[in-house]
Order: structure tokens, then C-alpha cells, then sequence
């Protein structure tokens, strides 16, 4: 995810990219290239961590398509004249949240997978995802960095484009995205992949099932295995997930599996401010194949999609606009008696989930409403959530921020406990 970042030659030695120069020297080496500038991606939020180091890389002589012979699976080939600028991202292997097994393959794989669904459903769409031009995959015993080289794109973050954009309901970019994930969630898998997980690419070059970046990897078998890995302290709470297991082998449809790119945030969406047109689709690090669900407890935070959490101004609020994001029942909430000012921006990001879900309608997508166990799964999120506040991580919390997070984060994990009668 690209948060909100920005491109310097001259990273300062206290930030880890600062080491990795070389490593891209070598990579582009390696195919008969040399840079003429290097940028480097740098966080402005300074606790945000580094998954990726992304590098714009300006080259003295154009890359041809003979540089990458023979070609690796599910790489393209650069336009016959070459290309004078790539991207190299390199995957960090200090990020040890991350599972780092298949890292670079999950990326290559999904990738292929949307490009070509994206082309088979409006042909032109496809344009959308950065074609790869080469990859190396990290080694076991991280002596080998993953790395993946690939074409630029034009555009910038859709959150630099739409902060100055106000009409959410007739907005070209909403309404682009809502056609872009419908089209995801119709992507038929390979056969190979068979379970809930990451992608790699076996030795026959087919995309199987394989671990993911995250939630310890996998893979899974069913839906409801997932969550019982990532709910956290098993020896206190096995009574809890047996109950948990129970009501989703009722409740949620399982298996379904779907490709799902889990960081589809505006910050990860280039668009063109001239012609109106989303120009890339980007960060596929979390990309992995699970139930639909989970897009909607990874991405949609800022489009006012989430079922686990939103960047709603007025905290207070976000209960509410879950449960209608759920039952698919919209309702701008009364004004409270103070903080206006807070409720008004509210009201501003309201309006935003609600033509999201519009749009998403519009375009045929499955929207959470329409999930069977939706409810269910909403709870086990939020319980998920509450055993650890993803935000206690920040050091910049003070210990009595921490302490009211934790008092919130009980507090909903009591209200979900009392639904499931436990």
C-alpha cells in the first residue's frame, strides 16, 4: 500500500531503502541496463512500515524487449522500441509481519490473473495493471532479496485527486472502481488453486495455491480455519472458536474461493485529473485467494466500504455505518449536540459509502449485504480486532490513548460476545 508517499534520490541513512541501492544497481546490471537517476518511495508517516521499497528508476539507454530473454512465466515483453523508465520493487525482508515464502510469486500470479480477466471481460481495461517485465523470487534463507521489475504508469493517488472532489455520487472515479472490482470478483481461478491462501508458480509454470503475506499464511481449507489462525490467544479462547467454527459452517458459504486484492485503497489507484480515468491499479502485496468477504474487511476503509473498520471523522459513528453497510440500509445519522465540525466531514464521508454501494450495485458487484453469514463474519472481524487493536502497534500512542483503545476495543469485543449468546 502506498499510503501517502513520496520519490527522493537521497533517502536519509536512517531509513532501511537507503541499503538497497546497490541491490537495484545489480538487478538492472544483471540485464545489460544502467540508471541515469533512482528514486526511492518514502513514507510521510514516519510509523507506517516499509512491506515494499518501491523505485522509480530512469534509464541511460531504453530497456528492449531482448533485455529479458528468455522470459520468466507470466512476464510482457516492453513495446519494441523499449521503455527509458521501470519500477523495481523490492520486497523487504525485515517485514516480518509478512509471510515472506512466495511473497514476490502471489504478486506475479495475481497480477497475470486480473490483467488477463480484466482484458477478457473490456478489452483496453487491462491497460490498468502494470505489465511485469521480469521478477526474482526471495530464497528461503532470505540470502536472495524478491524483487520485481515492471512498467510505469501515469497518474497520481486517487486520494490526491479526490480530496478536492465533492459530488461522490456522480464521481467518475467511484464509479470506475465499483466496474473494476465487479470484474475481480468474476475472475475464474485456475483448477490448481485449490484452497484459501497465497499463489506461487510450481515448477511446470502453473499458478497453484501457495502461502500468503499475511494472517500467518496458510493455506486453509475453509474460511472458518482462517480465522481461528488469526484470532490470537487459542489456549483462553478455544471454546469461543469451536462456537465461532460452528456458526460459520452454518451461517457463511464456504468454499467460495475468489481472487482478492486486499489493499484496494485509494492511495493504491492512479488517476488522471485530465481525462478522468483511473490509470493503474497498484499494490499487490496482500493480494491472496479467499472467501469475497474478505475485500471488504481489508479495503474500502476510505471509500466507506469496510466491515471492520472506516476513516470516519466521528468515531462514534462507525457502528452505525457498519450495520448499514451490512443490511444495505443508508441513513445519514442525526447531528450530535457538539463537535459539528466533525460531523460535518462525517456526513461528507457518509454520502461517499453511500454511493459507493450505489456504484458497486450498478456495476453487479457482491456486495456485502448480499454474502450469506455477512453478520457472522462482521462479528468475528470485530472480535478478531478487539483481542488486539491493530493501532496499539503505533508508538506514537501515548499509554493513555493505549488504555482507551483497549477500553473501546473490550467494549465491542462484550457486544459481540452477548450476540453469540457466549
Amino acid at each position: 500500500m502506498l499510503y501517502d508517499q513520496e520519490f527522493t534520490a537521497h533517502p536519509p541513512d536512517s531509513l532501511p531503502q537507503s541499503g538497497y541501492s546497490n541491490i537495484v544497481d545489480a538487478i538492472l546490471k544483471n540485464y545489460g541496463l544502467a540508471p541515469s537517476e533512482k528514486l526511492v518511495s518514502v513514507n510521510k508517516h514516519p510509523s507506517r512500515p516499509y512491506h515494499v521499497f518501491i523505485w522509480k528508476v530512469s534509464l541511460k539507454t531504453p530497456a528492449m524487449p531482448s533485455c529479458f530473454e528468455p522470459s520468466l512465466p507470466y512476464t510482457m515483453k516492453p513495446p519494441s522500441d523499449g521503455v527509458l523508465n521501470v519500477v523495481i520493487r523490492i520486497f523487504n525482508p525485515n517485514a516480518h509481519e509478512l509471510v515472506q515464502a512466495n511473497r514476490v510469486q502471489t504478486e506475479v500470479a495475481s497480477m497475470h490473473l486480473i490483467r488477463e480477466g480484466l482484458k477478457e471481460a473490456k478489452k483496453g481495461l487491462e491497460e490498468i495493471i502494470p505489465a511485469v517485465y521480469t521478477w526474482g523470487p526471495a530464497s528461503q534463507d532470505n540470502n536472495e532479496i524478491g524483487w520485481i521489475l515492471m512498467e510505469t504508469k501515469p497518474g497520481i493517488p486517487g486520494s490526491y485527486s479526490l480530496r478536492r472532489r465533492g459530488d461522490w455520487g456522480r464521481d467518475v472515479f467511484i464509479e470506475q472502481m465499483a466496474e473494476i472490482l465487479g470484474l475481480i470478483q468474476n475472475i475464474e481461478l485456475p483448477l490448481t488453486v485449490t484452497a484459501y491462501g497465497g499463489l506461487t508458480i510450481d515448477d511446470d509454470g502453473n499458478i497453484v495455491t501457495g502461502k500468503a503475506a499475511l494472517f500467518g499464511g496458510g493455506p486453509w481449507n475453509s474460511y472458518a480455519d482462517l480465522w481461528i489462525k488469526i484470532g490470537g490467544i487459542r489456549e483462553r479462547v478455544d471454546a469461543l472458536i469451536q462456537k465461532l467454527h460452528d456458526i460459520f459452517s452454518k451461517k457463511v458459504a464456504d468454499p467460495w474461493f475468489k481472487l482478492i486484492h486486499g489493499g484496494l485503497m485509494m492511495e493504491n489507484i492512479l488517476f488522471d485529473l485530465e481525462t478522468n480515468k483511473i490509470t493503474a491499479l497498484l499494490g499487490f502485496s496482500r493480494t491472496c485467494v479467499l472467501h469475497p468477504s474478505m475485500e471488504f474487511v481489508l479495503s474500502f476503509a476510505d471509500f466507506g466500504g469496510n466491515i471492520r473498520h472506516n476513516q470516519l471523522p466521528l468515531k462514534t459513528l462507525e457502528e452505525e455505518l457498519i450495520d448499514q453497510i451490512v443490511f444495505n440500509a443508508f441513513t445519514i445519522p442525526s447531528p450530535p449536540k457538539s463537535n459539528t465540525e466533525a460531523y460535518r466531514r462525517t456526513t461528507v464521508y457518509w454520502e461517499r459509502a453511500m454511493a459507493w454501494d450505489r456504484r458497486m450495485q450498478e456495476a453487479g458487484v457482491t456486495r456485502p449485504s448480499m454474502i450469506l453469514g455477512i453478520r457472522e463474519i462482521r462479528l468475528i472481524a470485530r472480535i478478531n480486532t478487539s483481542l488486539w487493536p491493530a493501532r496499539l502497534q503505533d508508538v506514537r500512542l501515548t499509554p493513555k490513548q493505549a488504555c482507551n483503545d483497549l477500553v473501546e476495543a473490550w467494549i465491542k469485543l462484550d457486544i459481540a460476545l452477548r450476540f453469540l449468546e457466549f
